[in-house]
């Protein structure tokens, strides 16, 4: 599979008795009986990122009729999963973008608190907070969330769902 990834080609192991003895990978492929291997790209937006990999537990299989349905199979299922991909990019794209509301929300709030504290802008409330941030090497949201906890028990965002 590495090298049909690093070639962008099929790679095809007719005889894993002839392959690296060393591996574990083949080894622990020959413990589970089997005898060969094809892998193959599927044709994703970003070709190193999946192969198809089918094993047989005869020697000598994947000829070039049997390669040529491992890499059928791979164009059949490139569509659903270049789909699975962008969606789970769009879940962790909406994920971090609630964090992101939510911790700015967390800042937001706590410059506002030091700010009427300390009669400073919301620059200078910022400055303060990243200094905190830097001194004690936490986060500026952790280190806003605990100005805003000094002032209430609980920080309720209107993004929260």
């Amino acid at each position: 599979a590495r090298r049909a990834l690093a070639d962008s080609a099929p790679t095809v192991a007719r005889n894993l008795d002839g392959e690296d003895q060393r591996s574990g990978y083949w080894i622990a492929a020959r413990a589970l009986g089997l005898a060969a291997a094809a892998a193959v790209p599927v044709p994703v937006p970003d070709p190193a990122l999946a192969v198809l990999t089918c094993y047989s537990s005869s020697a000598g299989a994947f000829g070039p009729a049997a390669l040529a349905a491992v890499e059928s199979a791979a164009q059949e299922m490139a569509t659903p999963l270049a789909l699975a991909l962008r969606l789970d990019a769009q879940t962790h794209r909406a994920r971090n973008l609630q964090a992101a509301l939510e911790s700015r929300t967390v800042v937001d709030l706590a410059a506002g608190i030091i700010m009427a504290q300390n009669s400073c802008s919301q620059q200078s409330a910022v400055e303060i907070l990243r200094s905190v941030s830097n001194s004690r090497n936490v986060k500026v949201r952790d280190v806003a969330a605990g100005v805003v906890a000094v002032v209430s028990d609980r920080v309720s965002t209107h993004f929260e769902e």
